[in-house]
């Protein structure tokens, strides 16, 4: 029988011989070779012979952890979030193939994807979450050299939630409509025997994989930031690939591409950290279900205020037609079976980005909790506007087209009494308004 959630956070991944009550930091550079087949086994990265070659015994067992939590065949631990973005995008992609990213998306997907869009050749259609035509306008946006569909669960900052089992529907729909055209030369038929399905990715990093899991709901790979909720506590900067099982059968060779992009490029993650990545997910599930009890709370605060032009949060129903929510109540699950929408909440504020930096720059006094800081999903309280900070770089269009205004604050919330919270937060309102 498959152990409960909670069980797996603190005991999955530890090998089998080790008896110590935690596993050991293990900061070595290399190994000793002994024979050709631990050559061959280093050399491919199941035994660890050099560090970037991957196998490290602390990185593995971290690695294992993650896999057991999100359900995946493999996982591959890297020195951040956006090394996960780039190690997904490399391993599928090559220099003419297509992408289709639904957005928005943080700031530093949104640059990548414009860097390579430039320099490397490769295609991209960006497509917004909240478009209720998103299924049909990603059918028309799939042809021959479509290689990735990508997103975020939920969308940093605006948090919409896309329907990705309908997503990945429409994929494979399209994909073997693709495949039965009738070729018109032997040359295109050849190519047609080449053509692989696109590979579906999600970036959970908004939920983490007490709230969604996203390989039970058809995604093929997923790329995190484990920074923030697996995380959770801000000491370090790391994030991860994990591969389905049903990908490694079916197309083995982007597991193989992706894996050499990491160990060519080297963006190798420090056991250290990883040590720490791995005691902090043995509590992700005592955090999560607090973290979305006082976001949850907050939203409805926001609700309420008169300095509040609207909030955005998955767990709140507009109205009874309101798509976002009914996706958002399908998908963000906990394993207790209750919904869990997150602890991110963001939220337009009456007076425009003037109002916003007074939000952001109160003087501290004796009841700040909030933080004004980049990144998210810590135990504490982080405000930021999206604007200044995450999507600062992106292009004005393409504000427009995800709903990224001057006016947005995208509130973390923490893990504070929320009295307090609550309290911080009507302080700094009421200074954003003079």
């Amino acid at each position: 029988m498959r152990k409960g959630f909670g069980t797996r956070a603190l005991h999955a991944g530890k090998d089998k011989g080790e008896r110590g009550h935690n596993t050991p930091i293990c900061p070595s550079a290399s190994w000793e070779i002994r024979t050709e087949k631990e050559l061959k086994a280093g050399l491919s990265g199941k035994l660890p012979i050099y560090h970037r070659y991957g196998g490290n015994p602390t990185i593995s067992y971290v690695e294992r952890k993650i896999s057991d939590l999100e359900g995946g065949a493999e996982t591959r631990l890297l020195a951040s979030g956006m090394a996960a973005v780039n190690m997904v995008v490399h391993g599928a992609m090559k220099s003419g193939d297509h992408a289709i990213f639904i957005g928005p998306m943080y700031g530093g997907t949104y640059d990548t994807i414009q860097r390579l869009r430039r320099r490397e050749g490769y295609n991209f259609t960006l497509l917004a979450a909240t478009d209720p035509d998103l299924p049909q306008k990603v059918y028309s946006a799939i042809f021959e050299r479509t290689a990735l569909i990508w997103g975020e669960i939920t969308t940093n900052p605006t948090l919409a939630t896309w329907d990705v089992p309908g997503i990945k529907e429409v994929l494979d729909r399209r994909f073997l409509e693709l495949k039965q055209q009738r070729p018109v030369s032997v040359a295109q038929e050849a190519a047609i025997a080449k053509w692989r399905k696109p590979i579906l990715g999600v970036d959970p990093s908004f939920t983490g994989p007490y709230n969604f899991r996203a390989f039970e709901h058809g995604a093929d790979v997923i790329g995190n930031s484990d920074t923030k909720y697996r995380g959770g506590h801000g000491a370090f900067v790391l994030g991860s690939v994990t591969v389905s099982e049903q990908l490694l059968e079916e197309n083995p060779d982007f597991w193989r591409e992706a894996n050499q992009w990491a160990v060519e490029v080297g963006p190798v993650p420090d056991p250290q950290p990883a040590r720490l990545l791995g005691w902090f997910l043995e509590d992700i599930h005592v955090r999560a279900p607090v973290h979305n009890r006082n976001a949850n709370i907050v939203a409805r605060f926001f609700e309420c205020h008169p300095a509040v032009l609207s909030v955005s949060y998955p767990g709140l129903r507009k109205d009874k037609n309101d798509l976002q929510y009914d996706i958002a109540r399908k998908l963000l699950v906990t394993p207790n079976g209750d919904n869990g929408y997150g602890g991110m909440v963001t939220f337009r504020l009456e007076g425009g980005l003037d109002a916003v930096k007074r939000f952001l720059f109160a003087p501290r006094n004796s009841g700040s909790v909030i933080v004004h800081k980049a990144s998210l999903g810590y135990t504490k309280t982080i405000c930021e506007s999206p604007v200044l900070l995450s999507q600062h770089s992106m292009l004005p269009a393409d504000k427009e087209l995800f709903g990224i205004t001057d006016d947005l604050i995208r509130l973390s919330v923490g893990l504070e009494d929320i009295e307090d919270i609550l309290a911080d937060l009507k302080y700094r309102l009421k200074r954003s308004q003079r």
